[in-house]
């Protein structure tokens, strides 16, 4: 029984202990929390399109709501992030830019994604230089995805986060 109540005062007292990230350090967390939806997302399209990939038919309906979700968690996200309350200082400032620069390339990638539904509309299943062609911007569009992350990881270091092992 007193080891029992021991236990409950010192995760009682652990609670109660002013500790955790700082400001900065508390709003980069947030600010990924908020834009994992988007990776989510493009998961969900992209597992909608494996088939097509593979050289077998699509379900073309999953995939255009996919896409439609797709923008949606992206206006959701932005908004979300506008929303969060940022310390006032310059380098916060400049990591709340970079991360809305990274949003709107993500917009103009949504573009993107809207040509290779129209492709897969258009031949499904598709032929394998079909594929490869839409396979090759894919892999494009992942390197160019990577260098935003690392851009927006790196920044997150600055500001007391590191993300990863």
């Amino acid at each position: 029984m007193i080891r029992c109540i021991f236990v409950v005062m010192t995760i009682a007292c652990i609670g109660c202990q002013p500790s955790g990230p700082l400001p900065k350090a508390a709003y980069v967390i947030a600010a990924y929390d908020e834009s994992a939806a988007l990776t989510a997302s493009g998961d969900t399209w992209g597992r909608a399109m494996e088939p097509w990939f593979h050289g077998k038919t699509a379900d073309i309906d999953a995939i255009a709501d996919a896409q439609v979700n797709l923008n949606r968690t992206l206006k959701s996200v932005r908004s979300k992030l506008d929303a969060l309350d940022a310390p006032d200082d310059p380098t916060t400032a400049e990591f709340t830019e970079l991360i809305h620069e990274y949003l709107d390339w993500q917009a103009e990638t949504h573009d993107t994604y809207a040509k290779w539904l129209a492709t897969a509309r258009a031949e499904n299943p598709a032929t394998i230089e079909t594929r490869q062609a839409v396979i090759d911007e894919m892999n494009d569009l992942n390197e160019t995805e990577l260098e935003w992350k690392s851009r927006i990881n790196t920044f997150g270091e600055k500001l007391g986060v590191t993300v990863g092992g």
